[in-house]
């Protein structure tokens, strides 16, 4: 549930109308619906008049906002509980993506649909027919407040598809109406089946804009998308972005998150999680050698980085597509190749022979992938998180890849010992490297003892920290 933008919202029941300002009162709000007094269900207010006031039971609680501010109000109709009025369909021409949203003849329709809603008792269809409708789509012309221009603003709608839409046949977008520019948002394409989509974009200091539903592919096939709950809204400091991660005491994933424990899942099925954590570095050329160079114009990538490689002919003897390698950097634009992370330290190169054609495209993929249709999400099983990088600010600065996978260790260090003479007495002696000044009767370390002060010490098979096992999810 979404709290409010506005200081007030109204609680609306078949016979309770309430307003309450959600700073001193939300917690009654609470109450009321986690004891089971009210069911809840989220609507849309326009002009401080419920769409439809009638829907559910004599104890249904409708929490939405005032119509015309942040919030569900930006996007008025964004819900379709009574009609798609202020929407309407385009066709920009054979376009992956749209040139400003309107105008043309579409091929596909759009329609509101009470057959299984999503929410309430409506929800927009997109219904697509047995051609290419590449460039067709659907929008919506909306005001937005002067207190969200020039800032980071969030979409977050519902949507679900069914026959053959695939991951990525249509994206959502913006249209910066005043300056005539189109706005990729953080999350473009729009997965298969039930989704939870929020993406971010940055509005300029215009208040004219255009959502965008475009149909980017050229899937030929019968399919339908249908939408729900569409809002605009401010980012605060709980908002979430695709590929976030988040520690969580619960034992099965919440919806729109997977576990993190490095498992392969499939890339149309969760294409914006595959598109923020990968990253296309285009082509690249290599070089049939002992070892093997290859050529990426400013790749931004270091030694230990993991990557995989895809081609349109044959790639050298030595190298595979879809598979995983790991870097070994030369220069800003030259680097090596490692069949692992360990070899890639220790410097162990690939050498390419035979021949190779076609164009060869890099891939950067930090966590990895599984083949030409899956990729890895991080393992965090049992493993601390660390900022990736370079460190400056320490008395050793060391460098993690992002994805880099490092065992326990202790800082580099000598242990000093007590020489004892024969005949008795314990003189203070060199490093346990040292060499002993005289004869000694014993020179092992033995194993640790209580010092008398800090209690028995702890030992085990790695080093640790004081920990509580959690589980930790990535949002997709």
């Amino acid at each position: 549930m979404t709290t409010p933008s506005l200081n007030q919202l109204t609680l609306y029941t078949n016979n309770l109308i309430n307003e309450v300002d959600y700073k001193d009162n939300w917690q009654q709000v609470i109450e009321w619906l986690t004891n089971g007094q009210y069911d809840l269900t989220v609507q849309s207010v326009t002009a401080d008049t419920l769409v439809a006031n009638t829907i559910g039971g004599p104890n249904t609680v409708y929490i939405g906002s005032i119509g015309g501010v942040a919030g569900a109000g930006v996007i008025s109709n964004g819900n379709f509980e009574a009609s798609i009025a202020g929407w309407a369909t385009y066709d920009n021409g054979a376009t992956a993506v749209p040139i400003d949203g309107t105008g043309g003849v579409a091929l596909i329709t759009f329609e509101r649909t009470t057959l299984a809603p999503l929410f309430g008792v409506g929800s927009g269809l997109v219904s697509k027919p047995a051609s290419n409708c590449q460039g067709n789509g659907i929008s919506y012309d909306f005001t937005l407040p002067l207190g969200l221009t020039s800032q980071t603003v969030n979409i977050q709608f519902y949507s679900q598809s069914s026959g053959a839409y695939a991951s990525g046949d249509m994206g959502v977008y913006i249209y910066d109406i005043t300056n005539s520019t189109l706005i990729y948002p953080s999350t473009v394409n729009i997965p298969t089946g039930l989704n939870q989509v929020n993406a971010a974009f940055s509005t300029t200091v215009s208040t004219s804009y255009r959502i965008i539903f475009h149909i980017q592919t050229v899937n030929a096939s019968t399919y339908t998308l249908e939408l729900d709950n569409i809002s605009l809204s401010g980012i605060d400091s709980a908002s979430v972005s695709v590929g976030d991660i988040k520690a969580s005491s619960a034992i099965t994933s919440p919806f729109g998150w997977l576990p993190c424990n490095g498992s392969a899942v499939s890339r149309a099925t969760y294409v914006n999680l595959f598109s923020v954590i990968t990253e296309n570095k285009g082509t690249f050329a290599v070089t049939i050698a002992a070892p093997a160079v290859v050529t990426v114009a400013g790749h931004g990538l270091i030694t230990g980085d993991q990557v995989s490689l895809s081609t349109t002919g044959a790639l050298p003897t030595g190298l595979s597509a879809n598979v995983n390698y790991f870097v070994v950097y030369v220069d800003a634009n030259n680097f090596n190749l490692a069949t692992t992370y360990s070899n890639a330290l220790a410097g162990t190169k690939i050498t390419t022979t035979g021949t190779q054609s076609g164009v060869h495209t890099l891939l950067y993929n930090p966590f990895g992938i599984s083949g030409a249709s899956d990729f890895l999400v991080p393992d965090l099983r049992a493993a601390t998180l660390r900022g990736s990088g370079t460190s400056t600010l320490f008395t050793q600065n060391n460098t993690v890849n992002l994805g880099g996978i490092q065992n326990d260790q202790i800082q580099g260090h000598k242990h000093s010992y007590l020489e004892t003479p024969f005949g008795g007495g314990a003189t203070p002696g060199f490093q346990a490297t040292g060499t002993p000044s005289f004869p000694v009767s014993t020179g092992a370390i033995a194993s640790p003892i209580t010092d008398g002060t800090n209690g028995t010490p702890r030992t085990g098979n790695e080093t640790l920290m004081k920990n509580i096992g959690v589980n930790f999810f990535i949002k997709y």
